[in-house]
């Protein structure tokens, strides 16, 4: 019985750790080189560090604040 649930308990186990990966793989991704209105206005020019503690945590680059059409917004770089 114990070698039973080992034999399938282990493979369960790597396929959820899996998609954990994965998860996260695709945050990261999206969360690198996009604009971020979400976070609201910043200024650009100014290091208020908004942008740049939000996109740190997961850009190796960090982020900045981008004028655009539609106003200033967070952009992290890719």
């Amino acid at each position: 019985m114990n070698t039973y649930t080992i034999t399938y308990f282990l493979p369960v186990l790597v396929l959820l750790s899996s998609s954990t990966v994965c998860k996260i793989s695709i945050a990261q991704a999206s969360r690198c080189c996009n604009n971020h209105p979400e976070l609201g206005e910043c200024v650009p020019g100014e290091k208020n560090g908004k942008c740049w503690e939000f996109c740190i945590a997961d850009c190796e680059k960090g982020g900045f604040c981008k004028n655009i059409s539609s106003g200033p917004v967070c952009h992290c770089y890719c």
